[in-house]
């Protein structure tokens, strides 16, 4: 019992960060209720960062910052997979929030940091990623493009998508579809999360261009998607158009 509690923890952690949050809510729950970790620790760590992924994405930003603040001591510690995953999960809940300028700066010690392993390439990617996410919520979508040039290589649909948002921003449509067209190719392996976004960001897209059909297609999948999850976040960043569209 003792192995298996050690392993849940890690695994409820990448299902959440995978957006599979209705299996990692049931495996939190099966490290919390089992024995305690001989380990140190490190499983309910996983869990508790599980626990505030799946609070973010389901819009439950208060649960999130609460779970972030009794992980306080992971920052600092010598898991490289942990502190990558609570520095990320605070800027993203900064943006949520409305303050990317306080993401920047939760991102600022992981910035540019060597991984662990190989298996950190992709969290450390995706700091950069985040990164350019704070600076489109900032007002500043050049920077971001830039950020995001080259195309990182193992954060490769994550930073596709957040690249079309920007080029979105600055009024161009055309480059934005190309550079989301290249990302459908492996949009299928990214995190759910990444999926709608890209599908909403598709569909609002074509709505500009008149596509109607296309646009309802992809918004449909879309909320479907995210409903069979409870992920709000996903869905809030153009809740104003999503709203209207829903309506029509």
């Amino acid at each position: 019992a003792e192995t298996r509690s050690r392993f849940l923890g890690p695994l409820a952690h990448v299902e959440a960060l995978q957006g599979d949050l209705c299996r990692a809510e049931r495996h939190v729950a099966q490290v919390r209720s089992g024995p305690p970790d001989p380990h140190g620790g490190s499983a309910q760590a996983h869990a508790l960062l599980a626990q505030a992924w799946i609070d973010l994405e389901r819009a439950d930003y208060a649960g999130a910052r609460g779970h972030l603040d009794s992980l306080d001591e992971v920052v600092h510690g010598p898991d490289a997979w942990l502190a990558t995953s609570h520095a990320l999960l605070d800027a993203k809940l900064s943006i949520a929030l409305g303050t990317p300028e306080a993401a920047t700066r939760a991102l600022a010690t992981r910035a540019g940091s060597a991984p662990a392993s190989r298996s950190d390439d992709w969290l450390s990617e995706l700091v950069t990623v985040v990164r350019a996410e704070a600076l489109i919520a900032s007002g500043e979508p050049d920077r971001a493009m830039a950020l995001l040039t080259p195309v990182p290589r193992h954060a490769v649909v994550e930073a596709m998508v957040t690249a079309a948002l920007a080029r979105r921003t600055v009024g161009d449509l055309r480059g934005a579809l190309a550079v989301l067209s290249r990302a459908v190719t492996d949009l299928d392996h990214a995190p759910l999360s990444v999926q709608i976004e890209a599908w909403l960001l598709e569909a609002r897209m074509a709505d500009d261009q008149r596509r109607t059909e296309r646009s309802k297609l992809l918004t449909d999948r879309a909320l479907r998607s995210a409903t069979r999850e409870g992920m709000r976040r996903a869905v809030m960043r153009d809740w104003s158009w999503l709203r209207r569209t829903v309506e029509r």
